[in-house]
C-alpha cells in the first residue's frame, strides 16, 4: 500500500505545472534533430519547449512512420512530429516548426556542382533511400551513375569523403555537421568543405488530433523564439566545423 501511494505521489509531482499531458509520435529518429536514447535534439526539444510554455507535456513515443500513421487514424496517440500537411491524416497541423536542407557536399573545389543533373558522375553517398524522398529528377539523373551508393549508417559519409573514398556526400547539412563532430579534428581542418545547395529546403509541421493543442502549440512556437529558448536550443546544436 505504502510503494502504491509513493508512486502517486511521485506522479503527481511530476507534472506539477502541467494542465495536460500529450503523447506524441515520432517517426523519424535522425540526429540531431531527434535523439531518441536522451528524447532530446534540437527538433524534438523545440517542440517540447513549445507546449510546455502552454502548460502542456509532450511525451515523445518512437515509432516507425508505418506505425505512426496507423496509431494516429486508431487515436491511440494524441498527434505526431515531423509531418506534412499532404501527409493524409486527420489531424491539425501547426506551424513550420523545423526545417531540413539536404545539399549536395564535397571537399575538392574543382567538382562543379549547380543542379541534381550534375550528379551523373562522380563517386556518390548518399543517405539511405535518398532517391525516394528527392524526387523523380534527382532519381533519374544518379541513376546514370554507376558510383553512386546509398548508406543507413550516416558517419559513414563523413569518413569516405574525409579518406577521398567518395567525391559527393548527399545529406542534410545539420546531420552531416553533427556527425562531424566524431571525425577527429586534425582530419576535419585538413579538408575545406563546399555545401552545394541544390535541393528545395523541406519545412515539417506538427500535427494533433485537437485543434486546442495545435492552437497551443502554434502560440508556444512564437513564445519561445520571442522570448530567446529557441535560439538556446538552436545554439546547443550549431557546429562550426
Amino acid at each position: 500500500m505504502m510503494r502504491l501511494y509513493l508512486f502517486l505521489l511521485a506522479f503527481a509531482f511530476s507534472n506539477i505545472g502541467f494542465a495536460k499531458t500529450i503523447t506524441v509520435a515520432v517517426g523519424m529518429s535522425l540526429a540531431p534533430y531527434v535523439i531518441k536514447d536522451t528524447k532530446s535534439g534540437l527538433e524534438l526539444e523545440t517542440a517540447i519547449e513549445a507546449l510546455k510554455s502552454q502548460g502542456i507535456k509532450l511525451v515523445p513515443e518512437f515509432v516507425s512512420m508505418k506505425r505512426l500513421r496507423m496509431m494516429v487514424k486508431k487515436k491511440k496517440v494524441d498527434g505526431a512530429l515531423t509531418v506534412l500537411e499532404n501527409i493524409g491524416l486527420p489531424l491539425y497541423f501547426t506551424d513550420t516548426y523545423v526545417t531540413y536542407q539536404n545539399f549536395a557536399i564535397t571537399t575538392k573545389k574543382d567538382i562543379k556542382i549547380d543542379s541534381v543533373s550534375d550528379l551523373t558522375k562522380g563517386r556518390i553517398l548518399a543517405f539511405q533511400d535518398a532517391k525516394v524522398y528527392l524526387g523523380a529528377k534527382y532519381k533519374d539523373f544518379v541513376s546514370q551513375n554507376t558510383k553512386y551508393k546509398e548508406t543507413p549508417i550516416q558517419i559513414r559519409q563523413n569518413e569516405y569523403l574525409y579518406k577521398d573514398k567518395i567525391d559527393i556526400v548527399i545529406a542534410d547539412k545539420l546531420i552531416f555537421m553533427h556527425n562531424n563532430q566524431s571525425i577527429p579534428m586534425e582530419v576535419r581542418r585538413s579538408k575545406n568543405l563546399h555545401f552545394h545547395e541544390i535541393f528545395k529546403p523541406n519545412h515539417y509541421v506538427a500535427g494533433f488530433i485537437d485543434e486546442e493543442v495545435r492552437n497551443a502549440f502554434n502560440r508556444g512556437l512564437k513564445q519561445i523564439k520571442a522570448n530567446g529558448t529557441y535560439n538556446k536550443i538552436k545554439a546547443k546544436y550549431s557546429y562550426d566545423i
